[in-house]
């Protein structure tokens, strides 16, 4: 084992005993409870980003935007006559659809369609794989009049299409919907989609933390919004608080070079990066030589990261522990992968209190073990 890392392991457990800051950031933006874009527990979170940044000399603002909410009012889908409880996916369109269910092979890609008749039929496929747009596109060109996506962990799925759809396109949780892959295989199963959604509009809030006047080389970031009803300690106050923590020990003549983004709306569907993105000037978006995205990093011992090849190589040439994951784009790097920014996400995978009331806990030595790789990659990044 090379010395630096032996240091930082060192490092790790001394944090780790002294109750490290960026538990303490996850403490505290636990307590304001569930951080949904809009809400006033949201807002608060933002003053407090802002409080924690400008301590350690940042220039810290909150930089606002709109956008539609697209609010599900009880959408379900009915197998066989036995309701479930769904979510529309957002931007999918809005109907009332029954028809003979479909089980398509695979994540739904084009190629899984191949030799099936859709027409007039709902598809039904597993989440994974591939952008739940390209799934719904493929159903879609299939002849399909509704997609029912089923979700690859027990709870239940919302997120958006990004990109808009004629047909309706459901999810539903991987404890309703993994019996329903099963029956639809050996035919019989018949399935009703019901959308019930409105749009509301919401001021979302993003904060941008600089230490310098100049344009960046590098942004660091992660969203710091949940989903209603958790408190989202993992998900994600979690790499909300490392790239907190990598602020405050990053030397200054690093920090001028980056800058650090805590992202609203991602669980509304990236939504808040993708403002970011959209408000920056050209320039300053050709400029940025990579953006690192920290998401649920505190809980599960094995990091792994994904994104932009060159990127995932240099972290894992930090340590080869560290796991490759397909980036199935569900994250805030997404929104700069999609203009050709370089981008890596970190992230420890998915566990059971994922979107749930009960995620109001992390490992202070994993957030430890993140920032200390977190700090390494920028080392390295300002070395090549």
């Amino acid at each position: 084992m090379k010395l630096w890392w032996l240091g930082l392991l060192l490092g790790a457990a001394l944090a780790v005993g002294m109750d490290n800051d960026a538990n303490k950031d996850v403490i505290a933006l636990v307590n304001f409870g569930a951080r949904v874009s809009g809400s006033q527990n949201l807002e608060r979170a933002a003053n407090y980003l802002v409080t924690e940044y400008k301590k350690i000399g940042a220039d810290a603002k909150i930089e606002t935007f709109s956008f539609e909410r697209f609010r599900d009012l009880g959408s379900s889908v009915l197998a066989n006559g036995r309701r479930l409880d769904a979510d529309t996916l957002y931007s999918s369109g809005f109907s009332d659809v029954e028809a003979q269910a479909v089980r398509i092979p695979n994540f739904g890609s084009r190629a899984d369609y191949k030799g099936l008749d859709l027409k007039t039929r709902v598809a039904l496929v597993k989440r994974g794989g591939i952008t739940f747009l390209e799934k719904a596109r493929a159903a879609l060109e299939a002849g399909a009049i509704g997609l029912v996506i089923v979700n690859s962990v027990p709870g239940r799925l919302s997120a958006n299409l990004l990109g808009e759809l004629s047909i309706p396109v459901l999810a539903i949780s991987g404890t309703d919907g993994t019996p329903l892959l099963q029956q639809a295989e050996q035919g019989g199963l018949r399935l009703r989609l019901v959308s019930d959604v409105r749009r509301t509009e919401i001021i979302g809030r993003n904060v941008v933390a600089k230490f310098s006047s100049d344009p960046p080389k590098w942004i660091i970031g992660g969203h710091f919004d949940s989903v209603p009803g958790s408190p989202g300690a993992n998900d994600n106050a979690s790499g909300t608080a490392v790239i907190l923590e990598m602020a405050r020990r990053l030397p200054i003549e690093t920090l001028k070079n980056v800058w650090f983004v805590s992202f609203d709306a991602e669980e509304d569907g990236l939504i808040g990066s993708q403002a970011f993105v959209n408000a920056l000037p050209t320039k300053t978006l050709d400029g940025i030589k990579a953006m690192l995205n920290f998401d649920m990093v505190g809980v599960n011992n094995d990091l792994a990261v994904g994104g932009s090849s060159a990127l995932i190589d240099l972290v894992r040439g930090i340590n080869p522990k560290i796991g490759r994951f397909n980036d199935f784009s569900g994250s805030d790097h997404a929104s700069f992968l999609s203009e050709g920014v370089p981008a890596v996400f970190f992230w420890r995978g998915f566990e059971p209190n994922y979107h749930l009331p009960t995620d109001t806990k992390v490992d202070p030595a994993l957030l430890e073990e993140t920032v200390q790789i977190g700090l390494e990659t920028v080392k390295r990044l300002g070395q090549r």
